[in-house]
C-alpha cells in the first residue's frame, strides 16, 4: 500500500495523508505494482508540525509558513447614503402601503382618502426636509394623531 501527501488546491496547505489506488492496467503492463498519485498530492512527506506555522508544498519542497493572524474586524458604521437608501426604503413602503386609498372604489370615505392624500404628499416632501436620513417618516397612525 502506498500514502501520498493532500495539499489544498490555491493555499498548497497541507491537508492530510491518504491511501493510494493502484493501477491495475499499469501494474500489468510493467509487471510491478504502479500507484496512482491523485492530483494536489505529493509522495514527499511532510515535516511535523510546527505551532504558528503551516506547512505548505512549494511544488518541489514542504515549507514552514507563518500563519496570518486573524484581524479583528471593525463594526460596520453605515454611510449617509446607507442611511438615506434605508429611510427612502421605508417612505417607499408606506407610500406603496397607501397606494389603494386612491383609488376610485378604495373601501374609505372621502375624508379619509383626502387624508390618505395629505399623508401621501408628506411622504413625497419627506426627503426634502433637513437632516431627513436621521429617521424614518411616521407612520399614518402616527402623523395622522
Amino acid at each position: 500500500m502506498a500514502v501520498c501527501y493532500r495539499y489544498d488546491q490555491l493555499k498548497k496547505t497541507f491537508l492530510k495523508s491518504e491511501e493510494m489506488h493502484l493501477d491495475p492496467l499499469e501494474s500489468k503492463l510493467q509487471g510491478k505494482d504502479v500507484w496512482l498519485l491523485p492530483a494536489d498530492c505529493t509522495l514527499m512527506p511532510p515535516p511535523e508540525e510546527k505551532k504558528g506555522f503551516d506547512i505548505v508544498w512549494s511544488g518541489d519542497v514542504w515549507e514552514y509558513k507563518e500563519q496570518e493572524k486573524e484581524k479583528e474586524s471593525e463594526p460596520y458604521v453605515p454611510t449617509e447614503d446607507d442611511k438615506k437608501a434605508s429611510v427612502r426604503s421605508v417612505r417607499d413602503w408606506y407610500l406603496q402601503k397607501t397606494d389603494f386609498t386612491q383609488l376610485g372604489d378604495a373601501p374609505i370615505t372621502e375624508e379619509e382618502r383626502e387624508q390618505y392624500k395629505a399623508y401621501r404628499e408628506y411622504l413625497r416632501d419627506y426627503t426634502l426636509e433637513e437632516n431627513w436620513w436621521l429617521s424614518d417618516p411616521k407612520t399614518f397612525e402616527e402623523w395622522a394623531k
